[in-house]
């Protein structure tokens, strides 16, 4: 959107989620459909569509895309066994997919010879400003801190979490990020869940770890 092309980012939350539905114009040419269909709106387009789902395989032709990319960015098993019956056609009939592992990488390839790997990165210019002083949460804990930010879901081992503070008693245990999909987390005096933060106050946790 901040090289002047239009995007439509369309976003289905849970009703649980409290988001209001409606569009929402983020920037000049960005615009975020919360529980809408933007198909009205591409009368006479055809959009490049970029979707992540593979159970949207068959979905996202309503739009009539001029270019379909999967970004493969999950195998579908254990969490993300619903995308199974779906995975091999959402690969087969993207004329791009991205995958973020080669493990995710090489099974597309069997699949569909247009796929690339492109690993998870950061916004490194902004985790690389010097940031001054902690964030109040954690301007009191006894350091070193060892800190992990990022989603609590079932693939993260949370004991494991749990051994490290009970390893090192002396520093504290930060774990920045919600819970997904896990309702109990171990507790230990020097472990702190601190739920999940904006992305601005993202880079004053990392430079504090």
């Amino acid at each position: 959107s901040e090289l002047d092309v239009p995007v439509y980012y369309i976003n289905n939350p849970s009703p649980q989620s409290g988001v209001q539905s409606g569009i929402e114009r983020l920037n000049e040419n960005f615009y975020l459909f919360n529980n809408v269909d933007p198909k009205p709106f591409l009368k006479n387009l055809n959009p490049v569509v970029y979707y992540t789902s593979a159970a949207q395989a068959d979905m996202i032709r309503q739009y009539n895309p001029a270019l379909v990319v999967f970004d493969s960015v999950d195998e579908p098993s254990e969490e993300f066994e619903g995308w199974k019956p779906y995975y091999d056609k959402a690969v087969r009939t993207a004329d791009v997919v991205l995958t973020t592992s080669d493990k995710l990488f090489e099974l597309a390839c069997t699949i569909n010879p247009n796929s690339y790997l492109v690993p998870n990165g950061c916004d490194y210019e902004y985790f690389s400003n010097l940031i001054h002083g902690r964030p109040a949460e954690i301007a009191d804990l006894p350091g070193p801190i060892i800190g992990y930010i990022g989603v609590v879901a079932t693939w993260v081992d949370v004991e494991l979490i749990a051994r490290v503070a009970d390893r090192y008693p002396d520093y504290s245990v930060v774990v920045v990020g919600p819970l997904y999909n896990v309702s109990d987390v171990p507790r230990r005096p020097n472990l702190h869940w601190l739920g999940f933060k904006p992305y601005e106050q993202l880079a004053a946790y990392v430079q504090n770890f």
